[in-house]
């Protein structure tokens, strides 16, 4: 008897979203992206260029917008995912959330 299949149903499709680790200086961090954002309005944005030929859509802004949530924490709170924040922190940390996330929004990924 062949498995059953799962039914997609539009409302879950662009509403879902996925936890993804980033491994960084030894740390573990569960960040939960929206992935029904990347679609083709994001990746529009993301390839807008203004007069100068820089992005007018930045990695901190995009971030900012696809996270939900992180576990990240200051003093036990939780700390939201803000473009301002995205800014302060050290660019390779910013590089591995990117990574991470477009990795695991690759169909391989989500074929699993």
């Amino acid at each position: 008897m062949a498995p059953a299949t799962k039914k997609l149903d539009l409302a879950a499709l662009t509403s879902s979203t996925r936890t993804v680790k980033v491994r960084f200086n030894g740390a573990v961090i569960n960040v939960t992206y929206h992935l029904s954002h990347l679609n083709k309005e994001f990746y529009e944005r993301v390839r807008e260029r203004d007069d100068d030929q820089n992005p007018k859509y930045s990695r901190h802004e995009y971030l900012a917008d696809i996270i939900e949530r992180w576990d990240i924490t200051n003093d036990g709170e939780p700390v939201d995912v803000t473009k301002e924040l995205l800014e302060e922190l050290p660019e390779a940390f910013v590089q591995a959330l990117d990574v991470a996330i477009f990795e695991d929004a690759t169909p391989k990924a989500l074929m699993r």
